[in-house]
């Protein structure tokens, strides 16, 4: 009795499907871990604030006035534990500021709920874009805003532009957040009803611009 095997053909076929299957799913599960490594070290960065902030508590309580403290003392005095080593964090007005808090892979900057994360301290942009409302044109139909958005309605130079959220009150509806287009039109509105638009920008670091708003009065 002869035992079949497989033809070099048949193997090719193989071969050649593994390799397209391996093309396809290898960005996506190194994407996958990229995200996840980037979200433990944000949860590492929010969780030592909070030791600074406790610290920074403790010492007013002592009557030692202090306003920054930084990832070497915090894990000195036991405070913290994990893979920070440098980097450190600004108390001002309630606020916490993490200034290039780095693991040695990533880096974190700025206010502790809008932080600014890179692989590189030296390219982190800690500021959001600058956005004017003069360039945010508006139009309408009976029942519609058209939201216009201008080429420089916001601006950052260090790290651009990723997308405009767009909202409108008072129609119940969720924001809208719009990446590669300049416009959105608002539907189903009432005829005669004053509304207000409200924009804001967020650039490559994920930092947003301040909201602005501009208010139009629907057409009749």
């Amino acid at each position: 009795m002869k035992e079949k095997g497989f033809t070099l053909i048949e193997l090719l076929a193989v071969i050649l499907i593994l390799g397209v299957i391996a093309l396809i799913a290898v960005p996506v599960v190194n994407k996958i871990i990229e995200t996840s490594k980037k979200s433990s070290f944000k949860d590492s960065v929010i969780n030592a604030s909070k030791a600074a902030d406790y610290k920074v508590l403790y010492d007013d309580i002592k009557g030692t006035t202090t306003s920054e403290v930084s990832i070497y003392d915090l894990i000195q005095q036991g405070r913290i534990k994990g893979k920070l080593i440098s980097g450190k964090y600004k108390i001002e007005e309630e606020k916490i500021i993490a200034e290039y808090v780095s693991d040695g892979i990533y880096c974190a900057y700025g206010e502790i709920d809008n932080l600014a994360i890179s692989k590189d301290c030296n390219k982190l942009d800690s500021t959001g874009p600058s956005i004017e409302e003069a360039k945010l044109v508006l139009t309408s139909t009976s029942k519609s805003i058209k939201v216009t958005l201008a080429s420089d309605l916001a601006k950052d130079i260090e790290s651009g532009i990723s997308s405009y959220t767009l909202s409108i009150s008072p129609k119940a509806q969720d924001s809208v957040n719009i990446k590669n287009q300049n416009e959105y039109t608002f539907k189903d509105l009432n005829e005669g009803t004053e509304y207000t638009i409200s924009v804001y920008a967020t650039n490559g670091n994920e930092i947003k611009s301040t909201t602005i708003s501009k208010k139009y009065q629907q057409n009749q």
